[in-house]
This record gives C-alpha cells, sequence and structure tokens, in this order.
C-alpha cells in the first residue's frame, strides 16, 4: 500500500461557523455539503445562482456583496470557489488567518478535501481520493450505501448513550470493547425491534460482562486464500477485525494482516514449513498459551486450511484444552500462493518475529509481554 498525502480526521464544527465564498454552483454545493453539519454557514458573493433560491439552503447566512477579509472572523473552514471575482483575495485572507482553506477544484491550493460521505448520524463515512479522482469516491459511496442499513445513526447514538455506564461497570480496554463487540453483534441479530427494547437488552448484556471474572479465550484459523484481499471470506475479515492478536505464517501477505484492528499484536510464525511433530507441537504450545490468557487469536494461515489435516489436527488439540476453537474457510490458494508468498516482505509492519525452536515457549519465553494495547469502542 502506498503512503497517504493526508490525515484522515472528523473536524469538530458544532457551534462554529463555515465561510463559502462565491455564489457559483460549485459554492452551492459546498454550501449543501455543509448545511448537513451542525455548523453556521456564511455565503459571501456579490451574485448568487438561482439553486441558493431553494428552500433547503435557505438556513445558509447570506451576505450579498463583494467578500471582506473580516468576513472569516471566527471561521473553522473556509471554502473558495476558483475563478470568481473574490477568489484571490479571500485566499490571501485565509492563508493570513491560518484558517483550513479548500479552493474548490483546486485540489494543489487545498489544506483539506472533501470526501465522499455517507451520513448516518451520528455515525459517517468519508471516502476520500485525495482530490484526484471525485467520480471514484462517489461511486463507492453508492455502493455503501447500498450495504448498510438506515437505522445504523440510533444504534452508534445507543453505543454513545452506554459509555458512562460501561465505563462505570467494566475496566477499560479489552473487556469494554467486547461488551460492544457483543451487543453490535445482539442488534444484528435483532434488526427492526427498536432502540428501546435493544437499550435493555443492552443493559441485561452489561450485567452479564460485569459478571464475568475470566474472559474467554478464543482462536480461529483462518485461511489465508491466495493473498488478495478481495478473496479473503467476509467472515475472516470480521474474525480478523474481533482478534487481540493475529498469528500469520511466514508466506502470508501482510496486506492481509493489515485488515486486522490497528492496535492488534502481529507476529510472524518463521516455522510454518517445518517438518515434524516438533513444530507441530510449538504452534499449538504459542496459541494454546495465548487463549488460554484470555486472548482473541486468529492464526492466519496459507491458502484454504478446511483442506488441510495440520488444521484439523490443530483445532482438535486446542479444543482439547477447553478452548473454544474453528477453522474459518478461505479461498484455495493454488498457483497463486507463489506469487504471493513474499509479499510480506516489504511491510513496515512492527511484528514479533517468532521462529518455532525448541523450549521458546516456557515460563522464561516472554510470553507476557505479548499483551495488545486495547481501547474501547470509538
Amino acid at each position: 500500500m502506498g503512503a497517504l498525502d493526508i490525515f484522515p480526521i472528523s473536524f469538530k464544527v458544532a457551534g462554529r461557523t463555515i465561510v463559502i465564498v462565491g455564489g457559483g454552483p460549485e459554492a452551492l454545493s459546498k454550501a449543501r455539503l455543509a448545511l448537513k453539519t451542525s455548523a453556521r454557514v456564511r455565503v459571501v458573493a456579490n451574485k448568487f445562482c438561482a439553486g441558493f433560491s431553494s428552500p433547503d439552503v435557505q438556513p445558509v447566512q447570506f451576505v450579498r456583496r463583494r467578500f471582506r477579509s473580516a468576513d472569516l472572523d471566527g471561521a473553522a473552514l473556509v471554502f473558495v470557489e476558483s475563478g470568481g471575482a473574490d477568489a484571490g483575495v479571500a485566499i490571501a485572507a485565509a492563508r493570513q488567518k491560518k484558517i483550513p482553506l479548500n479552493v474548490i477544484d483546486q485540489p494543489r491550493e487545498c489544506d483539506f478535501h472533501t470526501p465522499a460521505i455517507v451520513n448516518r448520524a451520528p455515525l459517517s463515512i468519508a471516502i476520500s481520493t485525495q482530490g484526484t479522482a471525485p467520480v471514484l469516491a462517489r461511486l463507492i459511496r453508492a455502493r455503501i450505501e447500498a450495504l448498510l442499513a438506515p437505522d445504523l445513526g440510533p444504534l452508534a447514538a445507543l453505543a454513545g448513550g452506554l459509555r458512562g455506564a460501561v465505563a462505570a461497570a467494566l475496566p477499560q480496554g479489552v473487556r469494554r470493547r467486547r461488551f460492544f463487540e457483543s451487543l453490535l453483534c445482539v442488534a444484528s441479530q435483532d434488526r427492526g425491534v427498536g432502540i428501546a427494547p435493544l437499550r435493555q437488552k443492552a443493559l441485561d448484556l452489561l450485567k452479564i460482562h460485569g459478571a464475568q471474572k475470566d474472559l474467554p479465550g478464543h482462536v480461529w484459523l483462518v485461511g489465508g486464500g491466495p493473498g488478495d484481499m478481495d478473496l479473503l471470506t467476509l467472515r475472516a475479515q470480521r474474525v480478523l477485525q474481533e482478534a487481540d492478536i493475529i498469528v500469520y505464517e511466514a508466506g502470508v501477505s501482510d496486506r492481509l494482516v493489515q485488515m486486522g484492528r490497528r492496535d492488534a499484536k502481529a507476529i510472524i510464525w518463521e516455522n510454518s514449513h517445518a517438518l515434524g511433530e516438533n513444530s507441530a507441537s510449538q504452534i499449538r504450545g504459542l496459541l494454546g498459551n495465548l487463549g488460554a490468557k484470555g486472548h482473541r487469536v486468529v492464526f492466519l494461515m496459507q491458502g484454504a486450511p478446511q483442506n488441510w489435516r495440520q488444521a484439523t489436527c490443530l483445532l482438535a488439540a486446542l479444543q482439547g484444552q477447553g478452548l473454544g476453537a474453528e477453522i474459518v474457510r478461505g479461498v484455495d490458494a493454488g498457483p497463486a500462493l507463489a506469487r504471493n508468498s513474499d509479499s510480506r516482505r516489504d511491510s513496515h509492519r512492527k511484528t514479533d518475529r517468532v521462529q518455532g525452536e525448541s523450549g521458546i515457549w516456557g515460563p522464561q519465553s516472554g510470553l507476557a509481554s505479548l499483551e495488545p494495547s486495547t481501547n474501547g469502542m470509538g
């Protein structure tokens, strides 16, 4: 993956002012976008196109005259319609006042870009191409819109409203995150029941999580398929997001590992092709030890593990230790495996390297240091 030239953030504008300089169609588009927020929207122009008379734009504060530098006082963001009579003066004023500036359709002049937005307030999804291909961003947005239910906004609001109760009942970190994961699973199963019944279920679920003394560990044996991200199964993508720790074979593409959570610990298993019971015992020891500590662990394997005797034996051994464990089916790797086997070596992701030497899984092995950093639901 290439490096981004932008840092994606969500910028707070509640109670603040967004200023748009210009009265043409491009300025109208930005005004409508800004009105989707709770900010005050001020549009400054000597003339306004006919679209500004539309009822949906009337909350705008219209300033019908030439631009003045004082129009930017207190502004959080500034949009300037390129080519307008006041564009140059407005750009210079924004630069002088150090207000983030977007010059419409001039990506090189912009301090920020406006992404295509999926709005399920308070949930929002932004798709940006760094200003290079806005049509592509809109097409992607349309696909995401079709996938997401309209009631996700109230669900996000419910989760946010529970943060105080969760903070009082559960310690910060893994326990809180697992509660919110369980809540969202319940919500997906009880679609259409309404927010009030779901809130009661959430409170009942919180009592269950609060009564747990030890976190149950779980191990998923996941098939990495040919190594292409778009060929990873939906189930595999979901469990990668649930995992605290991702152990992956040396030949697995790092692009798949990066599909896990950013705070998940990554451990590369260097001994996956070694023959004999010793190697199998070592990976059983690693996964079993991590699962026994309460971690949710993904072992990301090349190809489709349901076809492998190794995966079946490993599953039986982990379940024999009393751990929850399952195989997550993958796409058969076939000839694509050879093409992707070395792609991870170009990665900049920080990982722990495990060679699989005899005795490394003992108490002195440092497994206690493999505690993943954790955060609550963002």
